[in-house]
């Protein structure tokens, strides 16, 4: 589990710095590309914190696993937390790392599972409308643009025209749109990213869901979506 902590920067970078010394081990603390080291000899010392100069005198908000403040392998996080339990969060305030990870992922899958619908549209000749290429009853193909907001063509995902994408279908577009490689037992990520798709919250991805996503997308894929 994961707590966010506050460190002045003498004792974070003296806790880091205390995580690589030697030669490497698992108890080496990782970092964002916002912090760097430097220096020979084994001293490793911390030089920047989220991109910026290394201030010791700034108290800097941290988030990491909590056991690693009271673990052997960095004595100035021990030192430093052993003496100030009240600064340590409450158990009620830990999240778990993995769903984090889990739910940006499957944020970033969307993302590409929306490319593939918007490309297909931009296929298709200008303002036409197809129907399901299984022969859906549930009308026209394509999503058209509204208020100029991205069309997208419904298909991509709902293969088999049910007018709903389910877990299942977005398991297939994981490995046949996206190009992972997934065990057909575990649908773990699937789920995630169904449960992304699903705006309305009801259990299930529509024709509706997706026309919302259509209108926020433009905002956000630039910056939470990979192309």
């Amino acid at each position: 589990v994961v707590g966010i902590v506050s460190v002045p920067g003498d004792v974070l970078a003296a806790g880091i710095e205390a995580t690589h010394e030697g030669d490497p081990k698992p108890g080496w603390m990782q970092y964002d590309d916002g912090v760097k080291q430097e220096g020979g000899g084994g001293t490793n010392r911390v030089i920047t914190v989220g991109g910026k100069p290394l201030d010791p005198s700034r108290t800097y908000r941290v988030a990491t696993k909590v056991s690693d403040l009271g673990g052997t392998q960095s004595p100035p996080f021990r030192e430093y937390f052993t003496d100030r339990p009240d600064l340590l969060p409450s158990k009620h305030a830990y999240f778990n790392i993995q769903t984090e990870l889990m739910a940006y992922f499957s944020k970033i899958i969307f993302g590409k599972l929306w490319n593939a619908m918007v490309t297909e549209f931009n296929k298709s000749p200008k303002g036409s409308a197809s129907s399901h290429p299984n022969g859906s009853k549930h009308g026209s193909d394509p999503i058209k643009k509204k208020n100029g907001t991205q069309g997208f063509r419904f298909s991509v995902l709902d293969t088999d025209g049910d007018g709903l994408v389910s877990v299942d279908e977005i398991h297939a577009a994981l490995k046949n749109i996206v190009g992972l490689s997934v065990h057909d037992d575990n649908r773990t990520l699937a789920e995630y990213v169904h449960a992304r798709a699903d705006v309305s919250g009801d259990g299930v991805v529509t024709r509706e869901d997706l026309e919302h996503f259509c209108r926020v997308a433009p905002r956000t894929s630039e910056k939470d979506f990979i192309p």
